[in-house]
C-alpha cells in the first residue's frame, strides 16, 4: 500500500451500496491497516459508482466503477491509473453546489465534522433574530422548496407564523415523488445535520 494514503472514503448512500460499496468497503476495510476508512454520503455521480476517493499527501485521487476484487483495491491503494475518475469538464463548468457542498465529503453521521464545516452556524445566528428577522432573511435570499413547484421558502415560513396559536409542527416530508430526482435522499443520507439545523 503506498504510503501517501491518508484517508480512504466511499459512496455509501443507496446509489453507492446499490452498486456495490458495500462489498467493496469489506475488502478495503481487509487491507488498509490503520488508515482510515470513511463511509461518506452521495457524492453526486451515480452513474460512476462505487466511487472511492483517496486523500493523499498531494491531494485526492478518485476511483469510479470499482468492484470488490483485488486488482481493483490493489491498484487503489498503490495508487495506480487503473479505473480513475475525474468530473467531466463541462460539468465543473457549470455546477454550483450549495445545498449539496458537504454531501459525499463529510461523514454524514460525524456532528463534529459537520461543526468543522461551518455546520450550525446559521442555527446561531438565527436563534439571535426574532422569528420575523429570520423570515424577512430566507425572503431575501431566494430560498425554494427542492420540488418540483419551487415554492419561496420565507413565504411559506410567514404563513407559519401568522398563524395565532402556541404550539406549531413542522413536519419534514422528504418525498421522493419525482421520479430519479433523488434530492431528499441525498441530502438525508448525505447531509442530515444540514436538514436538522434547518428545521430548527
Amino acid at each position: 500500500m503506498n504510503s501517501n494514503i491518508k484517508k480512504i472514503k466511499v459512496g455509501a448512500a443507496s446509489c453507492g451500496l446499490a452498486a456495490g460499496a458495500g462489498d467493496v468497503i469489506d475488502m478495503l476495510r481487509e487491507r488498509i491497516g490503520d488508515v482510515p476508512l470513511v463511509e461518506v454520503g452521495c457524492v453526486g455521480h451515480c452513474y460512476a459508482e462505487p466511487l472511492v476517493e483517496v486523500e493523499t499527501d498531494s491531494g485526492l485521487i478518485a476511483y469510479s466503477h470499482v468492484s470488490p476484487v483485488a486488482k481493483d483495491i490493489d491498484n487503489i491503494l498503490n495508487l495506480g491509473p487503473d479505473k480513475r475518475f475525474e468530473v467531466p469538464k463541462v460539468r465543473l463548468e457549470r455546477e454550483k453546489l450549495k445545498v449539496t457542498r458537504l454531501a459525499g465529503r463529510i461523514d454524514p453521521v460525524d456532528l463534529d465534522e459537520y461543526f468543522a464545516h461551518d455546520g450550525y452556524q446559521a442555527l446561531r445566528k438565527a436563534v439571535a433574530m426574532t422569528p420575523a428577522e429570520v423570515i424577512d432573511e430566507v425572503k431575501k435570499s431566494g430560498l425554494r422548496g427542492r420540488g418540483g413547484g419551487g415554492f419561496p421558502t420565507g413565504l411559506k415560513w410567514s404563513f407559519l407564523a401568522a398563524k395565532n396559536t402556541q404550539d406549531k409542527i413542522l413536519i419534514c416530508n422528504a418525498d421522493e415523488g419525482d421520479p430519479g430526482a433523488f434530492m431528499d435522499r441525498s441530502l438525508m443520507e448525505s447531509v442530515p445535520h444540514q436538514g436538522l439545523e434547518g428545521m430548527l
